[in-house]
């Protein structure tokens, strides 16, 4: 369904992330976030420092990201490649998770986890990106507690 539109394709991985994950691997990996991003933006809010430590970030995250990005392109990259008896057994042993019905393989799982995180980094490198020219052209507070609780929520 989703690689029948125009470079679709890239949404699949995405997809298959949040039909194999679980309720509480959910609860942790968005929920705990979510409530730091928004306790810590309310605190720097309230201080009046926001504006720097978003300054701060903004240098910061860009070369951070790249660095992760290169080491997950590098950890798909000696997955695919690599043909030893290790990556032989995961991707013979089933998991509980399933896709479509059918259960997938460890290898599977590993692999549509660093996708997903590869596609997630990517996307909010290029938002950090955008962001860092919008930052020049608006210094107003609700504009940075918006930007603060996004670039915190990932």
């Amino acid at each position: 369904m989703l690689g029948k539109h125009l470079y679709g394709e890239w949404l699949i991985p995405i997809v298959d992330y949040y039909r194999t994950v679980k309720k509480n691997e959910v609860q942790y990996e968005i929920g705990i976030p979510c409530l730091v991003a928004v306790l810590s933006t309310y605190l720097y809010y309230e201080n009046a420092s926001l504006h720097p430590a978003l300054m701060k970030l903004r240098d910061l995250m860009p070369n951070a990201l790249a660095i992760l990005i290169g080491f997950s392109i590098t950890c798909i990259t000696i997955l695919l490649t690599s043909n030893n008896a290790n990556i032989e057994t995961i991707k013979q042993r089933k998991t509980a998770r399933f896709i479509d019905g059918e259960p997938i393989t460890v290898y599977q799982w590993v692999f549509i986890m660093f996708v997903y995180i590869l596609i997630i980094q990517i996307f909010l490198l290029l938002f950090i990106l955008f962001v860092a020219f919008v930052l020049r052209l608006y210094n107003e507070r609700w504009f940075m507690f918006v930007y603060s609780l996004l670039l915190k929520f990932h």
